[in-house]
């Protein structure tokens, strides 16, 4: 039988003889700094995932190309508003009002002026072709207003007269001569108008008075050609 002693001395020598425990060293991810794979997977290497930095610059993308979307839609939205509201262009086709305009310039024309306020004498207009010109080129007509709703028209000598009164046209040149008509009475609500070219436009002494609500709108400047730039 063996004393405690002894037992106690064989089991020292026993702890003293075994292998110390070491750590486990460290899988590829540690040596580079990563987190330390889960037991059981040492040696097997994490799924790449696409760098931060690629997936912000697609982002940035997308929202250039929607910025840019809205920006176009709105200006062609503004567009639309600006052409069916407020301002439209037009073209002189032929020579009814020369020499104020001549065949070929281009006109801005306010949708407005009509809408806050009534057309007054001297006014440049564009407004819709009576039915009594049909079927014609153009949908639209130019001319000067020279009379306007209650006031008495006519030509007389060669001159316009409104209400017995001679008018002073500056707009026309020297020694125009208007044929005689009239004396006309132009009804509340409708504008006499007359091409500046007097001997060569059809007006309100062919189709008569026009009605307010035909006017599209009153003409205050030439774009174009830029030589002939300038208002009205």
């Amino acid at each position: 039988m063996s004393s405690p002693g002894a037992a106690d001395g064989e089991s020292d020598a026993e702890d003293r003889n075994a292998p110390a425990v070491q750590p486990d060293e460290p899988s590829g991810a540690d040596l580079d700094g990563g987190v330390r794979g889960a037991p059981g997977m040492r040696g097997r290497h994490p799924r790449p995932h696409r760098p931060p930095r690629v997936r912000r610059a697609m982002s940035q993308r997308s929202r250039n190309l929607l910025s840019w979307g809205w920006v176009l839609a709105t200006a062609v939205v503004l567009a639309l508003l600006m052409r069916t509201f407020l301002i439209a262009a037009f073209f002189i086709p032929s020579e009814s009002m020369e020499p104020v305009l001549a065949i070929g310039d281009r006109l801005l024309v306010s949708k407005l002026s009509y809408r806050i306020g009534d057309p007054d004498p001297g006014d440049v207009v564009v407004f819709r072709t009576p039915e009594s010109m049909q079927p014609s080129e153009t949908a639209e007509l130019i001319k000067r207003v020279v009379a306007v709703g209650g006031q008495t028209v006519e030509a007389e000598n060669g001159r316009l007269v409104v209400d017995g009164l001679p008018v002073t046209e500056d707009y026309l040149p020297p020694n125009v001569y208007t044929r005689d008509f009239g004396p006309l009475q132009v009804p509340a609500g409708y504008v006499f108008v007359m091409g500046d070219n007097r001997g060569s436009s059809q007006d309100s002494r062919v189709f008569g008075p026009v009605a307010e609500g035909e006017i599209v709108g009153r003409a205050f400047a030439r774009f174009w050609p830029p030589n002939r730039l300038g208002g009205l």
